[in-house]
């Protein structure tokens, strides 16, 4: 995306992906982020960042002298201050100091992309995406500025009142499409129905640029809870209904039916 993303060595010293996360604006990318999103606020668009928050903040953050300050973190040392979201004043610092001063430059909700440890380390079998889910959707509750959204992975039983559910970067092929339309309605069974999947799948495969699959993927996504396209960042994968001109219009005409549906 289009924050600094810093790709040389490869393993950062948490162990994690260098340049996996990051929350300073790329400004070759982004020369000015403010005027991009009252752009975005203009034409009624909302803006969701994607988060992998695991390597916790690394020097060269623009946020992180502020943030090692206000938790008596030694910011000379030049290391990570590392992930503690369990732990009260590291959480509350990131939401003050990293998190809010970008939703008031326009940033409407944050997409998280917790991949890593299942539980924490500072509390014995918290689970990290349960524990995400609640404190960020909590977060915006408390500062009842607006409904407070959140789009994150599914954090087990009870966990389904905070989070639209993301189900991960599913291969692209037909028995992932048939999985899907199984597996959509059943999760209602436990009271969770918001899933939103990556609608013409993610991962390539054989099946990477098949117009059908595509086209039926799209059709089922009309009638889901959340309609979302996504894919892996590779020519090998393509999501511009432009780009399949023969079945262009039947895509259109789904879109079109999907907005008009939305009212009801």
């Amino acid at each position: 995306g289009g924050l600094q993303d810093i790709r040389n060595p490869q393993i950062d010293e948490t162990g994690h992906k260098l340049g996996w996360t990051g929350y300073t604006w790329n400004k070759n990318l982004f020369p000015e982020p403010e005027r991009f999103l009252d752009w975005t606020e203009d034409f009624h668009l909302k803006t969701a960042l994607n988060l992998h928050p695991a390597s916790g903040i690394a020097p060269g953050e623009d946020q992180y002298e502020a943030f090692a300050d206000r938790i008596g973190f030694d910011a000379s040392s030049g290391k990570y201050i590392r992930y503690q979201m369990a732990d009260q004043d590291w959480a509350r610092t990131y939401f003050d100091v990293v998190l809010q001063p970008m939703e008031q430059q326009g940033i409407d909700f944050w997409w998280l992309d917790w991949q890593q440890e299942p539980t924490s380390e500072v509390v014995e079998g918290l689970s990290h995406t349960w524990w995400l889910n609640y404190t960020f959707f909590t977060d915006m509750e408390r500062r009842g500025e607006k409904r407070p959204l959140l789009f994150h992975r599914w954090g087990g039983l009870g966990n389904h009142r905070y989070q639209i559910g993301f189900s991960g970067d599913d291969k692209i092929h037909w028995e992932s499409l048939r999985y899907q339309t199984y597996f959509t309605p059943t999760a209602s069974n436990v009271g969770y129905g918001y899933w939103s999947h990556d609608i013409g799948g993610h991962a390539a495969s054989e099946w990477a640029k098949d117009p059908e699959l595509y086209l039926r993927w799209l059709q089922f996504g009309v009638f889901s809870p959340i309609l979302r396209t996504h894919s892996a960042k590779m020519a090998s994968v393509e999501r511009r209904f432009w780009m399949y001109p023969e079945e262009f219009p039947y895509m259109r005409d789904l879109i079109k039916l999907r907005y008009a549906l939305e009212p009801y």
